[in-house]
């Protein structure tokens, strides 16, 4: 026994330097290792607002614009990670459009809070830093992005032996959830909020919803200030006209009468998905000044603008993610615009990807691994938000013992665990724990 020591303490000896602990002290150097990084950058976080952060750090890593060509073009992705613990959770955050949020001193999502845990957010590709040099549109697709996801997550997991839990909102929602059909591996649990699955450019199922949603006195009062503003459309132009010179607005194919037409018709979309009482809307007495901050304060001219950030956005949901049409039947004696079918490609998209053919191809993949399969999800909605028209089916979480749908009442895109009645917010954390003690 006295022989062996010596060697057995050469063996303890030489493992210890060449498996170096990952610790607070040189986490950024060991970030700066993995595998396609650029650079790592120290950023301030209020300790006050969370205490339970050690560190943050913005990483730049490079990206394949094709994962399927070795050979392929890279571009830059940013991400965000904040540090807690290395015994703690990552919530990986799936973001669908730009990340700068996260830099914000005081951001951390509910998840992180409430598991004081690790956070990571990373920026969609074609977004913000993380957009190639080449707008090549056919690159924007869920299973490019995922495969950006998988890479940060591999290379994350050399430093985090620890529990991944996927999540986004809206978009991001949406991210999670072809995240997790393309690489359910990367993900121990996910909770994707208000995403929709859309089987369509104008999907069908939001127009329904908004004529049926709330109550009929709050539709009717809706419907009744669309039309005054209609009915005022000579001088509602007109200061349409001002607005978007000041506010340095222009807009591909629409005209300032057409733009009106528009606005309207997004109005009652924009007020239940954020669930803006119905009282705020002007009365139909009010002079034309108050009638048009009523209207550009629920669907200002900026969202049909033609330098909008979120083009890329336009981009995917005509390949692949789908959006909502327009009911116009209630307003056709009063409307300019004779037909509002394909607006996202006429108005919305950039001329190069006009040609873009829709794909169903990811939504029923998502629909299929999800009916296949029991993954740990919990999906949140809101009542009264339209995004929840175009939400995975009840069927699909029929009989499932891990699949969970929560739907806060009366919640609009907002909704959130943490504003969910107290009893459902308790439960769904008491399922999130008994998760992420397995």
């Amino acid at each position: 026994m006295k022989k062996i020591l010596p060697f057995l303490l050469i063996v303890l000896a030489f493992v210890s330097c060449t498996s170096k602990q990952v610790t607070l002290e040189n986490l950024q150097a060991e970030l700066q290792k993995l595998d396609g990084v650029v650079s790592v950058e120290a950023v301030a976080y209020d300790t006050l607002a969370l205490p339970y952060v050690k560190a943050k750090y913005v990483v730049m890593i490079e990206q394949a614009l094709d994962h399927n060509n070795a050979n392929s073009p890279k571009f830059t992705q940013r991400f965000t990670l904040l540090h807690s613990s290395f015994d703690k959770p990552m919530i990986f955050v799936t973001e669908g459009y730009i990340g700068a949020y996260a830099l914000r001193t005081k951001y951390a999502s509910e998840l992180g809070r409430h598991f004081e845990a690790n956070e990571t957010v990373v920026e969609h590709r074609f977004f913000a830093e993380s957009t190639p040099d080449s707008l090549a549109w056919e690159y924007l697709r869920g299973p490019q992005a995922a495969a950006d996801l998988h890479k940060v997550n591999q290379e994350l997991r050399k430093i985090y032996k620890t529990k991944f839990i996927t999540t986004g909102i809206s978009k991001g929602g949406q991210t999670t959830m072809f995240y997790k059909t393309y690489y359910p591996e990367d993900a121990d649990l996910s909770v994707p909020y208000v995403g929709p699955l859309c089987f369509g450019v104008e999907d069908g199922r939001h127009e329904p919803f908004l004529a049926q949603v709330g109550r009929k006195t709050q539709r009717d009062s809706i419907i009744n200030f669309q039309r005054e503003v209609l009915k005022r459309r000579k001088a509602m132009v007109s200061m349409l006209d001002e607005y978007s010179a000041k506010n340095n607005l222009t807009y591909r194919v629409i005209n300032s009468n057409e733009l009106l037409d528009y606005c309207v018709l997004e109005l009652s979309f924009s007020l239940w998905q954020w669930g803006t009482p119905v009282s705020i809307l002007p009365s139909l007495k009010s002079s034309d000044k108050e009638i048009f901050e009523g209207l550009v304060n629920l669907a200002g001219p900026e969202y049909f603008a033609a330098n909008s950030p979120t083009q890329a956005f336009d981009v995917q949901a005509l390949a692949e993610l789908g959006y909502y049409g327009y009911d116009t039947e209630p307003f056709k004696d009063l409307l300019v615009v004779k037909s509002t079918k394909d607006y996202l490609r006429n108005i919305f998209v950039p001329i190069e990807a006009k040609e873009t053919v829709f794909d169903g191809t990811q939504a029923d993949a998502i629909v299929k691994y999800l009916n296949e399969n029991d993954p740990k999800m919990i999906f949140i909605y809101g009542e009264k938000d339209p995004w929840t028209a175009p939400a995975p089916n009840d069927s699909l979480f029929a009989g499932k013992t891990n699949l969970k749908k929560y739907v806060q009442p009366n919640g609009s895109h907002r909704s959130r665990i943490n504003n969910m009645p107290d009893s459902t917010m308790t439960e769904i954390y008491s399922i999130l724990d008994k998760w992420l003690a397995e």
